[in-house]
């Protein structure tokens, strides 16, 4: 059948009414979308418009943390101490690279990175923000500057920066006082003012540089400045500067700390010299020593091992951690309490035949010199160093009163010096053994107590403020060495002494005793200072000591004994007698030249003093 030709013919009203409905709906969705969005913009531009203004000004805007100088150090004359040097540094801002193993590894084959930079790079990374610029390389040379300098444009996220680095130009010398710094770690952030320290990689570590960090470091300041969308700089706006931390002048004398070192430096061991008026400490030192420049920067596990394996222990302070026996410098603090209370009187005597039987014992307790002093009074036993005199005053007295005497003149407890880790010695007695041995104490014990034997322990920085008391017959001072402060704005304020509880012997006689006997031990003929020298120009009292390393019998010779088994010698001093000056404490290990590093030291100050 035929198709009817108008059957395939389109209804062209229907179409363009359809296409008019669609045209008209899009006209109202988008003039809809239109309203929508008009409405949006006056939202954001006028109802949130203060909003979207402080977020672009923020984005717009950064504040750059600016840290502070780091206080100077001096001795008491103004010698600098510590110091800090110009350097430049390299430093990695994290936020800004997307891989940082990569970035080191693109880096390296411009400037080799040691192992030792690397590890310290990752440990700071864990303690700093994103933000934050880490210091890769520090203390870059010339030639390191250069390389990096003309291949900056291929690390966008490294920055070469203008640091203050410290510095101890007398290196080793002032160590054991001064300190050093070191990089922040993991124990330190969790005891700094994270903000105060935001722009800081370093903090005292040891000495000085540790117990005045607060003083030394100083406060941070800001810098606003602008960037584009890119993260570059535009330009700099407002700064609060940073407030430089304190200058420190120490007790110190820089001539004096340097003789004390070249005197020791055929012996390991340690002197403290101290101003007996004040408690002002003049030297201290320990040897041998080491460098604290090695230890700003980080030291290499290398190197540090070889430190800490070397058998003359140069990381160990001496002066304020060294622990060795009384000895005989004991016998002076012994005979003052005696003599006070009228256990024994100046002239009382005792025959010495070179050994000392306790009662209803069988122990013999021997004399050093094998057949003994005759009979011999409190006096003469002091500047002979008789112990058989001391055997018997020890058990006179008992550990009690003894133990009561030595804390009297502040032994037994850390000395309140103005450092860290200042050891407090030990004094045994009945409750210590059993709480330590689980054994009683017994009279023998007692007795070698009496010559500063058995378990009697005390640090160089003890004995020197020891004597120091009895130097100014009991009067007592804080040991300090911080002489003094400057602050930013040059203002300085002086340390005052401060006293002590004095010891309280008060009875003129034992102190005029003790002291002339201690006078006599360099003086006399039979005096076992002689090493000291009796030609001083001025007046001295002291007392030698000797601290047994191994047991020896009367015939081994000293000369034949290893010299790392040889004795320690002690010695205290104080000079001038009538108006003292100085106090000394010298332990020389291994050795019997302690009087003659006194000598030096004492002769040196009292040459400068006189000036």
């Amino acid at each position: 059948m035929p198709l009817n030709k108008h059957s395939s013919l389109k209804n062209f009203s229907s179409e363009i009414t359809l296409i008019s409905n669609r045209i008209r709906f899009s006209i109202l969705l988008i003039s809809v979308l239109l309203i929508i969005l008009l409405f949006r913009l006056l939202y954001l531009s006028v109802i949130e418009h203060t909003y979207y203004l402080d977020l672009l000004q923020k984005n717009q805007y950064k504040l750059v943390a600016i840290p502070p100088d780091r206080g100077l150090i001096f001795d008491r004359h103004g010698v600098i101490l510590a110091e800090n040097k110009p350097v430049f540094s390299l430093a990695i801002t994290p936020e800004k690279t997307k891989n940082l193993e990569q970035t080191l590894t693109a880096i390296n084959k411009i400037l080799p990175l040691t192992t030792d930079e690397r590890d310290a790079f990752w440990k700071q990374l864990k303690l700093h923000y994103k933000t934050d610029a880490i210091p890769l390389v520090v203390n870059l040379n010339e030639e390191q500057l250069a390389k990096f300098s003309v291949n900056q444009y291929q690390f966008p996220e490294a920055t070469l920066q203008a640091n203050l680095l410290r510095y101890y130009p007398q290196g080793a010398l002032f160590e054991d006082v001064v300190g050093f710094v070191g990089r922040i770690n993991e124990t330190d952030i969790n005891t700094i003012d994270k903000i105060n320290y935001q722009a800081s990689n370093f903090i005292g570590k040891t000495g000085v540089e540790q117990y005045y960090e607060t003083s030394l470091h100083g406060k941070i300041g800001y810098q606003k400045i602008q960037m584009n969308a890119f993260g570059k700089l535009i330009k700099q706006l407002d700064v609060t500067p940073p407030i430089s931390g304190d200058n420190l002048y120490l007790t110190l004398d820089s001539k004096l700390q340097t003789v004390a070192y070249q005197a020791l430096q055929g012996s390991s061991g340690a002197l403290v010299a101290i101003d007996p008026n004040t408690g002002e400490v003049l030297a201290l030192v320990s040897h041998p020593g080491f460098d604290p420049n090695l230890f700003v920067n980080g030291l290499s596990e290398k190197h540090y091992q070889t430190l800490l394996q070397d058998p003359r222990r140069p990381l160990v302070n001496r002066a304020l951690r060294g622990l060795y026996p009384f000895g005989s410098t004991v016998k002076p603090f012994y005979a003052i309490a005696a003599l006070n209370d009228h256990l024994v009187t100046a002239d009382f005597t005792l025959p010495d035949p070179g050994y000392f039987i306790l009662p209803n014992s069988r122990h013999v307790f021997h004399d050093h010199l094998k057949d003994g002093h005759g009979n011999i009074d409190i006096s003469r036993a002091i500047w002979v160093s008789c112990d058989t005199f001391f055997y018997y005053l020890a058990n006179l007295m008992g550990i009690d009163k003894m133990d009561a005497t030595l804390t009297d003149f502040g032994f037994g407890e850390a000395p309140p010096i103005d450092l860290v880790n200042a050891l407090a010695g030990n004094l045994p007695s009945p409750s210590w053994k059993m709480h330590t041995f689980k054994e009683p104490w017994y009279p023998g014990d007692t007795v070698i107590t009496g010559i500063g034997q058995g378990s009697l322990e005390v640090t160089p920085l003890q004995l020197a403020d020891g004597v120091s008391a009895i130097a100014m017959r009991g009067q007592r001072f804080k040991p300090t060495v911080l002489l003094k402060t400057t602050d930013a704005a040059q203002h300085t304020q002086f340390i005052a002494p401060q006293p002590l509880p004095a010891a309280p012997f008060n009875d003129p006689l034992a102190w005029k005793t003790v002291i002339n006997a201690m006078a006599n031990v360099i003086t006399n003929d039979e005096g076992t200072g002689f090493r000291f020298g009796r030609d001083a120009p001025y007046t001295a009292a002291g007392k030698t000591g000797t601290a047994q390393v191994i047991s020896l019998t009367h015939t081994r010779e000293f000369a034949v004994v290893p010299e790392n088994l040889r004795d320690d010698s002690l010695f205290i001093v104080f000079a001038p007698i009538d108006h003292p000056k100085i106090a000394v404490a010298v332990v020389a290990e291994h050795s019997k030249q302690a009087p003659a590093i006194a000598r030096q030291v004492i002769d040196a100050y009292m040459q400068e003093s006189q000036q």
